[in-house]
């Protein structure tokens, strides 16, 4: 990145608001979290999301990615795209629609649905997620994007170890807009970017 447009970056993010990155919106841990060994071995399933945005679960898939390996979360990481390339195989898929939908419909966890996506990826735990809301308002000269995403943990015996939810909004006035537009600048990816933070941090196993 050259430095011209690093400083225009800078700029746009020091002239943007964001707000709700304080305090999670929604958390869940496992009670017993305590008493249970940190997964070693964990798959990241591909980000979705009811929009039908796949800009959206492409950036999600990288970004939260990026954070949890970065933060060095587990031993053995199973990046969403190496995930994405395995649903060739039509059973995984069917496998991984059927928990997500179980889950979605009654908040339990299809045990069989869950081993097969286990086996197949050498795992002891599976993370997936949502994007919850990825959206633009507009008031004015001010511009705000909304962006929400939620994730859960399970673990092999079936048990939620973790589960997490948040929504971070990002105001851009005139200023910002113009130099964000010069720069290259995404604000959906900057609140995503906060999102993400927000629910790592609260992430059990540390």
């Amino acid at each position: 990145m050259n430095g011209s447009r690093y400083y225009l970056l800078l700029l746009a993010a020091l002239i943007m608001a964001v707000s709700g990155c304080s305090t999670i919106d929604y958390l869940k841990v496992h009670p017993e979290i305590k008493r249970i060994n940190q997964p070693q071995r964990v798959v990241i399933l591909p980000f979705s999301n009811v929009m039908g945005l796949e800009v959206a679960n492409e950036t999600a898939n990288a970004v939260f990615t990026g954070k949890f390996q970065q933060l060095g979360y587990a031993a053995q990481l199973i990046e969403p795209a190496t995930a994405i390339a395995a649903l060739a195989d039509p059973e995984l898929a069917r496998a991984v629609t059927q928990l997500r939908m179980q889950f979605s419909q009654t908040s339990t966890v299809d045990k069989a649905a869950l081993g097969q996506i286990m086996a197949s990826y050498d795992v002891d735990a599976v993370i997936w997620g949502d994007i919850t809301q990825w959206g633009t308002t507009s008031s004015g000269l001010t511009r705000a994007a909304q962006v929400g995403m939620s994730v859960k943990m399970v673990a092999e015996t079936g048990e939620i170890l973790w589960s997490a939810m948040h929504t971070t909004e990002n105001e851009q006035g005139a200023l910002g807009r113009m130099v964000g537009a010069v720069a290259g600048f995404d604000i959906h990816r900057t609140a995503l970017e906060v999102t993400c933070d927000t629910i790592l941090k609260s992430y059990p196993f540390k």
